[in-house]
This record gives structure tokens, sequence and C-alpha cells, in this order.
């Protein structure tokens, strides 16, 4: 009988001090949908940034969710780093499928950059029932 996978929340980053720290000490990728800042830290840890810009309320949420969800799949097996992401206005336009691969690319830089291997894993399909259309 297989149960099924226990998912494990990634450590949110709260306080504007730590999100200060990670945009002033850290190392940045940017691109027209993501800019995504890290941090060396002794544990791991997401910082999330969608503004109103982005969209209405359900559209930041959606972004929220796909983002969180990239991160816990992704960045759990890299421990001791701090990560903000910004979501860009041009991602709310985004369809699912494309946010999920844009902030993907936007990891994979940062990691090329930081000269560290994204542990991979495939994109889910449009059909999701938790990330509908």
């Amino acid at each position: 009988m297989n149960l099924p996978h226990k998912r494990r929340p990634i450590a949110s980053l709260r306080t504007d001090k730590a999100f200060r720290q990670v945009y002033q000490g850290g190392r940045h990728v940017a691109d027209p949908f993501f800019v995504v800042h890290a941090l060396a830290a002794e544990e791991t840890r997401l910082g999330l940034s969608v503004s109103k810009k982005v969209g209405n309320a359900v559209t930041r949420n959606k972004i929220r969710r796909i983002v969180k969800e990239i991160c816990r799949l992704r960045l759990l097996a890299d421990v001791g780093m701090h990560y903000v992401i910004v979501a860009r206005p041009a991602v709310g336009l985004l369809p699912y499928k494309e946010v999920y691969a844009q902030a993907e690319k936007a990891l994979t830089k940062l990691f090329n950059r930081l000269d560290k291997k994204l542990p991979r894993h495939s994109a889910p399909d449009t059909e999701s029932p938790e990330m509908p259309d």
C-alpha cells in the first residue's frame, strides 16, 4: 500500500529586516517575469513578493501557490540559503504551465550563477486538481 507523499512546507521569510538582508547582501538574477535573490544562511527560507500590479487577489495567490510548490520541490534539498522571489507584472498574464516554466527558468538561472545544480523534477500536468487554469 502506497501512502501519499507528505508535503513539507518550506519555511518563510516574514520580516522586513530579513527581506532587506537578502536584497542587500545576496546575489540575484532577473528576467521579464521574476527576480530571484539568494543569500547564504543557516537554514533554507523563502520570501515571496507579488504586488497588486500582477493582478487581482486570485491571480496573485495563484502565482504564490505555483512558486511555493516549485520551491518546495526544488529548494528543500538545498540547505542554508534564503531566497526572495519577486513576481513582475508580466507574470500575471501567463497561463499556469508557462508561470511554472518561467519560475523554474529563473531558479535555474540563479543556480547557474551560484554554481549549483537545481534538483530535477518534471513539470506538472495542466489537469492538476490543485492548480486549475
